[in-house]
């Protein structure tokens, strides 16, 4: 099973690794203005062009900042 699989040229990531060599990075968007909102989106650019988002979960270990820090 792939990890990520774009819907435009239908090409698939199979893991994080690969999906992270293989994009560009756009941005981290929270998912609330909310300052205890516990979702962001991660932000990539397929080699097609189209947009790709991967779901962070939030959480005392993970805040936003540091994984904006990541990437």
């Amino acid at each position: 099973m792939a990890y990520k699989k774009c819907f435009r040229c239908e090409r698939s990531y199979s893991n994080r690794r690969e999906f992270v060599q293989d994009t560009g990075f756009v941005g981290l968007q929270k998912l609330s203005r909310n300052t205890y909102s516990d979702k962001a989106l991660e932000l990539r650019n397929c080699a097609c062009g189209s947009t790709l988002a991967h779901l962070w979960q939030l959480d005392k270990v993970r805040s936003y900042k540091q994984i904006r820090r990541l990437l």
